[in-house]
């Protein structure tokens, strides 16, 4: 009904782009409402309450146009402002560079602890590193014997995955061969020990005599021939690991060379 007064009076046209709630308050404050109630021929006592309901309109459209650009503000806020430019600057700024810093010390945090953890891989390889020795003397415990000797002078367990002897740059595939090609002489029996070492593991600082024959038990012409020639000629050859799976290859003359694996050698060869 306002509506259709106020296209009467040609106020649609001269407002086209205001609400409903506008346009009421507009014909409350004409006074256009009200005259159009005082020329209605309804009763006084109607003309009252049609008074007093318009008031209540017109109080209701008020607070709903007080509120409404309150509620439209707080469903759009972008963040907390001071209201002062160059402080709101620099707090937007000081964010920024606690972040990058943040990120600075994170980055280099990582850092730190890849350095600490190559560190202790060092460290550990270190004290379990296995180092082989191969030695040969002719005296043990005062008493005259050669003897073959394999130590281990690492920090860790050496497992001997196999040790073999070369004479004449061949493999000799155990004592008895090795003395007759070496010495030309087969040994008496029970005069040579033997302690196999291919397969087994050697504790830090602990060695092992993998062969021994004594003067006593021996023949005196094949002792004399292994103390003081043939047992300086003898070439030794091993492969080891350590705990950690790490393998190296040595000829007991040079560096140990590091390899994946140990090759498999024939049975006979391994000492």
């Amino acid at each position: 009904m306002l509506l259709a007064l106020g296209a009467k009076a040609g106020f649609i046209r001269s407002l086209p782009n205001h609400s409903p709630q506008r346009y009421l308050l507009f014909l409350a404050e004409s006074g256009f409402l009200a005259q159009a109630i005082n020329n209605s021929s309804s009763s006084p006592a109607r003309k009252g309450r049609a008074r007093q309901n318009l008031t209540e309109t017109i109080i209701i459209v008020c607070c709903f146009e007080g509120l409404h650009p309150m509620i439209e503000h707080e469903s759009h806020s972008h963040g907390h402002r001071t209201g002062i430019p160059w402080f709101d600057l620099i707090l937007a700024g000081s964010a920024i560079f606690i972040s990058i810093v943040s990120l600075i010390v994170s980055i280099h945090h990582g850092r730190t602890m890849e350095q600490l953890v190559a560190a202790n891989e060092k460290q550990v390889k270190a004290s379990t590193l296995p180092i082989l020795r191969y030695s040969t003397g002719n005296v043990s415990d005062n008493v005259r014997m050669v003897h073959f000797n394999l130590r281990n002078g690492g920090t860790g367990p050496a497992i001997v995955e196999w040790l073999r002897l070369k004479w004449n740059g061949e493999p000799t595939s155990g004592s008895r061969n090795f003395l007759e090609r070496c010495c030309g002489k087969l040994p008496k029996p029970r005069s040579v020990w033997i302690n196999t070492a291919s397969g087994n593991t050697l504790p830090a600082r602990e060695s092992l005599d993998f062969f021994s024959i004594r003067a006593s038990d021996s023949d005196p012409a094949l002792f004399e021939l292994l103390d003081h020639d043939a047992r300086f000629k003898v070439e030794a050859e091993a492969c080891y690991c350590s705990v950690l799976e790490d393998c190296w290859l040595t000829d007991f003359k040079n560096q140990p060379r590091e390899v994946k694996s140990c090759e498999r050698i024939p049975e006979g060869q391994r000492w």
